[in-house]
């Protein structure tokens, strides 16, 4: 199937177009909650969920549950990252006979109505998980010198590490589309430094 893109506006101006190319993307992932799979199925079901909707992320800034405001430097990219999404789904499907196992992923023009409320909300969206991450970073300096176990400090600092380059594309994508989260974001990846550096 390919990306189904919904207009809607009749003859209106092109004009009307936010920055030439700025296109928000919904989708709906089939989830291990909506099918009654044994429980190691569902967890290959969750791991490709996950990975999906961490691909579709890294287009742009989250709006809500399914809807990423896509900025107008990421949308080359688009095409190819639905392409790798269905092709994750129809792999799981194919090895494990699963019907009915579709994403349904649609690509949406953003008019100048529309992007000031979308950008709102994807601001919002983006203090609400600054915040999640600063409180919980904090929590985690406040427990760190517990962990003991050299495995449970390998796979802290792994997770660390990952999340600090997870918030610098993030910081990248905002600045994009002339998000300026930088005064929160340079404290969070303060105190990610911070654990990093007591976990080596």
């Amino acid at each position: 199937m390919g990306i189904i893109t919904i207009g809607g506006y009749g003859n209106m101006s092109e004009n009307l177009l936010v920055r030439e190319e700025t296109k928000a993307v919904v989708y709906d992932l089939p989830s291990e909650n909506q099918l009654r799979l044994p429980a190691e199925l569902k967890a290959k079901v969750r791991n490709i969920r996950v990975q999906c909707t961490y691909a579709l992320h890294k287009l742009g800034l989250q709006c809500t549950e399914s809807v990423i405001l896509v900025s107008p430097h990421r949308v080359s990219q688009i095409e190819e990252t639905i392409r790798e999404v269905r092709e994750a789904y129809e792999a799981l499907a194919r090895r494990e006979g699963l019907d009915n196992f579709e994403p349904q992923i649609y690509v949406i023009p953003i008019y100048q109505t529309q992007y000031q409320p979308m950008r709102n909300l994807a601001v919002r969206r983006l203090q609400e998980r600054l915040d999640e991450s600063i409180d919980r970073i904090s929590r985690v300096l406040e427990t760190i010198d517990e962990i003991t176990e050299e495995a449970r400090r390998r796979q802290l600092k792994y997770r660390l590490n990952q999340l600090r380059r997870e918030w610098l594309t993030i910081q990248q994508i905002a600045n994009e589309l002339g998000v300026d989260v930088s005064r929160d974001l340079e404290y969070l990846l303060e105190l990610i430094d911070q654990a990093r550096g007591r976990i080596q």
